[in-house]
């Protein structure tokens, strides 16, 4: 944060000793970064749709409970456009799901701009 505030030229934060509040131009940097972020994803959207990117939808299950294969399955029928990759883990390691991308309980969603 220091280095962002270095580059600004100007304080983004206000730190006290209840805790850290943006400045009122922090306020007014946060949109508009905020604004740029949301146009790029915009623009990477219909990038990726002109392309024929699909997008990818990661659906984790544990090895012995295979209980999202059905639901799985109709999702891909009724959404051909969304490429799903099924990952099939050994177990309920939270540190596993996070370090192959999936995101929550039994599943989750990833974003990537792989295979077409």
């Amino acid at each position: 944060m220091n280095q962002l505030e270095a580059e600004a030229g100007f304080p983004l934060l206000e730190r006290r000793r209840t805790g850290t509040v943006l400045t009122e131009p922090g306020k007014m940097f946060y949109e508009g970064i905020r604004r740029i972020l949301d146009d790029k994803e915009r623009l990477l959207e219909a990038c990726r749709t002109k392309a024929g990117v699909k997008e990818i939808l990661r659906v984790g299950n544990v090895e012995h409970q295979a209980l999202l294969t059905p639901v799985t399955n109709a999702f891909m029928a009724q959404c051909p456009q969304i490429r799903v990759q099924q990952v099939i883990h050994p177990n309920h390691s939270g540190e596993w799901r996070v370090e192959n991308g999936i995101q929550g309980g039994c599943g989750g969603t990833a974003r990537s701009a792989g295979n077409r």
